[in-house]
């Protein structure tokens, strides 16, 4: 039997390494310093210069959340103080799912895997989750930031299993979606430093690393990074450790990242993803596991604007919708 799960493995492994080769292939030329400086970084230029008079209005506080982020890379609120309609729904809806979660860890068939995500029958069942994530305020708020048209990636929600495992996003790493984009973590039950929080590079840290490997999608072990930052403050990694309901605004291209390994306690949390309708690399993007159908689905009463953030990738350039989603 173990020699079966490790074939499976195996080709799985492989299959996802030959699909994504055509996305890793034009990366590695879309990264050379002629492609970026002459084509893609003035088209870049030019596409916020077109929507600079069209961004939304911000209050002075959501404003100032816009302004923590682009010094720091994050912001720290909760449920309570966004203050976002339908909350409540929300928050009853994530739990119940919370409470399935655990109940598939706890079976058999799952083994000893670090984390268990959502699947598309539970996020249709419960529709109020992935519409808290296209609320006016938080749209308007990652508008704001990218200074562009804002495409929603729909969400990840995951239980992280207290193992103490170093693997996946548990490794220090920075997404490669877009230039800039925006991950929206909600804690769905208390988190402290032993239970799995969030953490990320202060920005004094973060630029050099970010700078050793622009052009790389490295994974870092954390006695890697800590090496690099040998010479840095001890206060030079952010550890958010907060309530159940606690909200993190989180520029995770730009800053290197990770879920710290849980070893006492479990975590459960939900991601929401949002980058600009043209993202620097598309080919990355599209990673919850919602089909066009759901979509359909979730979006039948949504207005316009909010169908437009969801169908993002209708509106990439033709050449651009014929590359294959990489896999890994």
């Amino acid at each position: 039997m173990n020699i079966l799960v490790a074939l499976r493995d195996s080709c799985s492994w492989w299959s996802k390494r030959i699909s994504s080769l055509p996305a890793k292939t034009i990366w590695n030329i879309s990264k050379l310093p002629i492609i970026e400086k002459n084509i893609l970084y003035p088209r870049y230029q030019k596409y916020i210069k077109q929507h600079e008079n069209q961004i939304s209005t911000l209050s002075s506080a959501d404003m100032a959340i816009v302004e923590r982020i682009r010094q720091t890379g994050v912001y720290v609120s909760s449920l309570a103080a966004l203050n976002i309609p339908h909350t409540e729904k929300f928050l009853a809806a994530a739990q119940a799912v919370s409470q399935e979660l655990a109940e598939r860890a706890a079976s058999p068939e799952h083994g000893s895997k670090h984390e268990v995500l959502a699947n598309a029958a539970q996020l249709l069942q419960h529709e109020e989750i992935f519409r808290w994530g296209l609320s006016e305020k938080i749209l308007s708020i990652v508008e704001n930031y990218l200074q562009l048209p804002v495409g929603y990636d729909g969400l990840l929600f995951v239980r992280s299993h207290a193992d103490g495992k170093e693997t996946g996003v548990r490794t220090w790493h920075k997404d490669r979606e877009d230039r800039r984009m925006l991950k929206v973590c909600v804690y769905l039950n208390n988190v402290q430093t032993e239970g799995g929080p969030f953490e990320c590079l202060q920005p004094t840290a973060n630029s050099p690393v970010y700078s050793l490997f622009q052009h790389q999608y490295k994974l870092l072990s954390d006695k890697e990074l800590k090496a690099l930052l040998s010479g840095a403050k001890n206060d030079c990694i952010r550890t958010l450790v907060g309530s159940a309901g606690t909200v993190i605004f989180v520029d995770t291209a730009l800053y290197y990242h990770r879920g710290k390994p849980p070893t006492h306690h479990n975590r459960t949390a939900i991601f929401f993803s949002y980058f600009s309708r043209r993202p620097r690399n598309p080919y990355f993007c599209r990673r919850s596991h919602l089909s066009r159908s759901d979509l359909d689905y979730l979006t039948q009463n949504a207005s316009a604007q909010e169908r437009d953030c969801v169908y993002w990738f209708d509106q990439l350039p033709w050449l651009a919708k014929q590359m294959p989603k990489s896999q890994n």
